[in-house]
């Protein structure tokens, strides 16, 4: 079971451990979120992101909407396509969402494509980019237009560019 408290997921066992905690101060259950956890079915609704415990950052496996599924499927390709084999992208989501439900192709497609662009690039002097190696935190999604930054290079300040969830993306990362 995954539980809601405070405006954040739990996994059973954080949920269950914050339970114990605010029943030892005798703290009673009014069915609301904000005063005591409340259990929640993650499968009862999509989301845009994959959710993890905000106690124990353990994946709690959430059904994904097509602009989550399109999420997912980009973070893998770039961990994959940056060497991050260790990631949480490739090694939880793409084993519990799956290459099909993600329309992933295989992965030696991507790593043939991904040669491919980072040649192409070099020949025309752009360097291999830097990739993030944080993923989002579930349960605290940003929206286009929140936190924007941006880059600079000698010319000057490089717009910022938002991608499809909203995280702020630099035009030097893509």
């Amino acid at each position: 079971m995954t539980y809601m408290y405070r405006a954040a997921l739990y996994c059973d066992d954080c949920g269950e451990k914050i339970i114990a905690d605010l029943r030892g101060t005798n703290r009673e259950d009014t069915g609301d979120t904000d005063d005591f956890p409340q259990g929640c079915d993650p499968f009862s609704t999509e989301s845009d992101t994959p959710h993890h415990c905000d106690g124990c950052d353990g994946f709690l496996g959430n059904e994904l909407t097509s602009d989550g599924c399109d999420y997912v499927r980009d973070e893998i390709i770039e961990d994959f396509a940056a060497g991050r084999m260790d990631s949480v992208a490739i090694t939880t989501w793409l084993p519990f969402y799956g290459r099909k439900q993600l329309g992933l192709p295989d992965l030696e497609d991507v790593e043939v494509a991904c040669a491919e662009a980072h040649a192409e690039l070099a020949r025309h002097g752009v360097p291999r980019p830097h990739r993030r190696t944080a993923r989002p935190r579930a349960g605290r999604a940003r929206f286009a237009g929140s936190a924007p930054s941006s880059s600079r290079d000698a010319g000057g300040t490089v717009p910022t560019k938002f991608r499809k969830e909203g995280r702020p993306h630099d035009a030097h990362s893509s």
